[in-house]
């Protein structure tokens, strides 16, 4: 996965989390502060901006009737799982499906893009020589925004490793060349 070379990996599924690493040891490590301080780049992150655009009223009435279709809630319904659910964060990091199945939609595309430029400015930004190291990428949302990730990315004029689903898969892969 890595050559010897220090590296940044993100940590991008229900929660977010990354590391400065040198293949061996963490060198840098910029600290997570969950889902009610942060988690830029997550799918609970992504889900409390797409509930931000959709109990706010700044999506068309199309997108809002689809989201209420997909949860099979109300707005009434949704606040209450928000604010009354002792497991609000998972419901929450679950509404990431529904962005990634509507990326076409610009407001869809335009809040993939949010998440990830917050994470590279809350977490990726904060480790020295970030832009001139590879950034790997593992999780969820990672995997399927890969290409929305990429362009940010790109934008950011950072340089952009792999990007997997699973840890497993890295593992695996890495084992068998060093077997």
């Amino acid at each position: 996965m890595y050559d010897g070379e220090p590296a940044i990996t993100g940590i991008l599924g229900t929660g977010s989390n990354s590391c400065l690493w040198d293949g061996e040891k963490i060198l840098e490590n910029v600290p997570s502060l969950g889902f009610m301080l942060g988690d830029e780049g997550s799918a609970v992150y992504l889900g409390k901006l797409l509930l931000k655009k959709i109990l706010s009223g700044k999506a068309d009435a199309g997108l809002t009737r689809s989201f209420y279709q997909y949860t099979g809630m109300t707005f009434g319904t949704v606040l209450h799982k928000i604010y009354k659910d002792s497991h609000a964060n998972r419901w929450i990091a679950g509404l990431s499906p529904f962005v990634t199945e509507n990326i076409q939609h610009p407001l869809m595309k335009e809040i993939a893009e949010k998440n990830f430029h917050d994470f590279m400015v809350h977490q990726i930004s904060e480790y020295s020589g970030f832009k001139d190291v590879e950034i790997s990428f593992v999780g969820s949302v990672a995997y399927h925004l890969q290409d929305v990730l990429k362009e940010v990315m790109q934008e950011e004029g950072l340089k952009t490793g792999i990007i997997l689903q699973n840890p497993m898969d890295g593992l695996i892969d890495y084992y068998r060349e060093n077997d």
